[in-house]
């Protein structure tokens, strides 16, 4: 098979064409749910045929029963006897969702905080965020349904294990900061709660503890609209409040309000450009805040300056930007710790509080770390590891000794002894050079049969790191090759990575991909047949694009949350906010680019496309089900016939998190159960079925 030769016109003719399948974007629309039940129907029908299937199963559902653990979160509690209250959330073996508990020591008994798995028994309602207000007593607690990211607020009293009667309403991403002395908490939503499209981050409002929510105060945003996204900040003696606002032309602006006074908040920092940030780590009882940026440093740095002088002649840089890029920062006793991504992997350094370099904990091999838990005036530190071939892992270091110490481990069967992790890197279509990680059992042979699951995501400022999957250990041992390509989109090399794969550079992405799949092959990896593409969400869009721009390097696609419909995409979900990384379908001179590239309005008549399993969630309020249907309603009607396209629909479920357990279970080996069985993994009978096989409902 050959690669589709461009029309420079068929895509503009195609987005230009009646769509005919608007009528599923909406599931008020009568023939959309027996539609989808038709799909499902059919999916299941062919997935349960599978072999494979079972084992998987059980192989997931083995991990599913491990009891897993977090690395601890300290906070300052004068009513404990250390001073302190150690927050931890545990997973016991068939529990759907982490409980949170709490103790006076890492070693000390613990009770339960909150457990998520009471809200409800089918695992509908989940916990997604916690905030503990100051004393660490009472904890402010979002609840999603069904994964949706419209989510309502609870405050529950952690010692008497009881909710207070304030609960406000499902608003999307809720975000609370609480006052410093309990008296209540400062959250954002949008102005009109009945507004489910445009619900977010946008308005800042105070909730007084024992009042009626409807009473609540507006703080600040009149005048942002959807397309804005707000987040707060509040110093440690709960005097002053910063509020952030990334405005829809990716603008950066920072407001301050003395809580105090009560006087309303004031510009305070406006002059970041476009891709311009700073976030800030912390702010002192002095005024002096610590923070990090990316102006005049697209790797980042930190910098401190006082809330009395906030303009950039005022700043002082405390940590320069380095060849790596600064992640995250925190203030612990007198240090700083970073974390930064060297190469697309963790490294974790120390500095004093006057920048001085004091050296780099010595994480135990090339993988991601993260979830740091300290308090400002401690002198102790946790955080979690994982890698490709460590599950789990949670570390205790001391500041006094310089000591780092192990504290929990998932305990498993899988030997990573057995696997080998290597980063090559590869040229683009540009010349540009990308970084892979390959992950594959010791001693595989360079044959170009073995069957080989390539990742990505590119996009968002958001990197890929090593990290841990309940599949990796059957398909490695069953001769699979794990690789994850960290193309342009990414933060792995800082702001520049980002851009060179934003708006009108985004075919740099699909290039980067492309390039990766053909790297895999001629280095003797594997082989078009058996060569599976994945991705979610963003990732979704990235496969589902590179599928219909070279279908025939690729043996099976996974195509899970996805953004396909690229021309309609601000009217749904949350999509207002991503114009900044894909620009305005309503613009001509975007619509252009995005046309192009748009998988929905793409896909060629009687093309052999590769095998494709569509997957979304019916109350996903991020990417839209409409989406995934519209996509595998497309394919199905103009790609050749006997090519399988199927969509599973899974109910009650989000955007991925907030997921109970007992659903990843069942969603995973649906997946891998696909891809072994396109891919000819362990089956004779699949390889002999490849060519004819179809299914998919019409």
């Amino acid at each position: 098979m050959h690669a589709l030769k461009p029309d420079k016109d068929a895509s503009q003719k195609a987005a230009a064409a009646q769509d005919q399948f608007e009528w599923m974007e909406t599931d008020r629309d009568p023939r959309v749910r027996p539609w989808v039940k038709a799909q499902n129907d059919a999916t299941r029908a062919f997935l349960d045929k599978i072999p494979s299937l079972g084992d998987f199963k059980r192989s997931f559902a083995e991990f599913a029963s491990l009891d897993t653990e977090s690395a601890f979160n300290p906070m300052e509690c004068k009513s404990s006897p250390t001073g302190y209250r150690y927050f931890q959330s545990k997973r016991k073996g068939g529990q759907n969702f982490s409980v949170i508990y709490y103790s006076d020591s890492p070693s000390s008994p613990q009770k339960v905080a909150m457990d998520p798995n009471v809200l409800s028994p089918d695992g509908k309602l989940a916990v997604v965020d916690t905030r503990m207000a100051e004393g660490a007593r009472l904890m402010a607690y979002t609840v999603s349904e069904g994964g949706s990211d419209r989510q309502s607020i609870r405050v529950r009293d952690i010692e008497t294990g009881r909710d207070l009667p304030d609960e406000i309403p499902a608003i999307r991403y809720p975000r609370v900061t609480w006052l410093k002395d309990g008296s209540g908490f400062l959250y954002t939503r949008w102005p009109d709660p009945n507004v489910p499209e445009d619900s977010g981050v946008y308005h800042v409002y105070m909730h007084k503890l024992g009042t009626d929510p409807k009473d609540d105060v507006g703080v600040f945003g009149n005048g942002l609209g959807p397309e804005n996204v707000t987040w707060l900040d509040m110093s440690r003696d709960g005097a002053h409040l910063l509020i952030n606002v990334r405005r829809g032309d990716d603008r950066m602006e920072i407001y301050h309000k003395d809580l105090r006074s009560g006087t309303d908040p004031a510009p305070f920092i406006m002059d970041l450009k476009s891709a311009e940030r700073l976030y800030p780590i912390s702010i002192e009882e002095d005024g002096t805040v610590y923070a990090q940026t990316t102006v005049g440093a697209k790797s980042g740095r930190v910098i401190s300056f006082n809330v009395s002088s906030p303009g950039q002649d005022g700043w002082k840089t405390v940590i320069p930007e380095a060849s790596s890029v600064l992640e995250g920062a925190a203030l612990v006793g007198n240090r700083i710790v970073v974390e930064r991504m060297k190469d697309a992997h963790s490294v974790i350094e120390l500095y004093g509080i006057d920048g001085k370099p004091e050296g780099e904990i010595k994480l135990p091999q090339m993988g991601s770390a993260g979830g740091v838990g300290a308090e400002r005036h401690g002198s102790e530190m946790f955080f979690s590891f994982s890698s490709f071939t460590t599950p789990g892992e949670s570390y205790r270091y001391d500041f006094a000794s310089g000591k780092l110490e192990l504290v929990s481990r998932l305990k498993t069967s899988f030997n990573p002894d057995t696997v080998d992790v290597e980063q090559v890197w590869y040229k683009s279509k540009d010349g540009t050079s990308v970084p892979m990680f390959l992950v594959h059992k010791k001693g595989i042979k360079l044959d170009g049969r073995n069957p080989t699951l390539l990742y990505g995501y590119g996009g968002f400022n958001h990197g890929l790191t090593p990290g841990f999957r309940m599949s990796l250990p059957k398909f490695m041992e069953d001769g699979g090759v794990y690789a994850v390509a960290n193309i342009r989109g990414g933060n792995e090399f800082g702001e520049e990575w980002h851009q060179a794969g934003m708006r009108e550079k985004k075919q740099n992405v699909f290039d980067d991909f492309i390039a990766a799949a053909e790297w895999l092959i001629k280095s003797g990896y594997t082989s078009s047949d058996k060569l599976a593409i994945n991705g979610g969400s963003n990732g979704g869009l990235l496969v589902a694009a590179v599928m219909l721009q070279r279908p025939e390097l690729f043996g099976a696609v996974v195509c899970e949350v996805p953004l396909t419909d690229m021309l309609k995409f601000p009217h749904f979900g949350g999509g207002k906010q991503w114009m900044i990384e894909y620009g305005n379908p309503d613009d001509p001179k975007d619509r252009e680019y995005i046309a192009k590239y748009s998988p929905y309005h793409n896909v060629a008549d009687g093309q052999r496309y590769p095998p494709i399993l569509i997957m979304s969630g019916d109350t996903d309020t991020r990417t839209d089900p409409m989406h995934a249907r519209k996509m595998a309603a497309m394919l199905q009607e103009r790609a050749a016939p006997g090519r399988s396209v199927l969509l599973r629909m899974e109910t009650d479920a989000g955007h991925g998190f907030a997921t109970p357990v007992s659903k990843v279970v069942e969603e995973g080996a649906d997946k891998w159960a696909f891809i072994y069985h396109f891919l000819g993994v362990g089956e004779s009978r699949t390889v002999a079925l490849r060519g004819g096989d179809s299914a998919g409902a019409k």
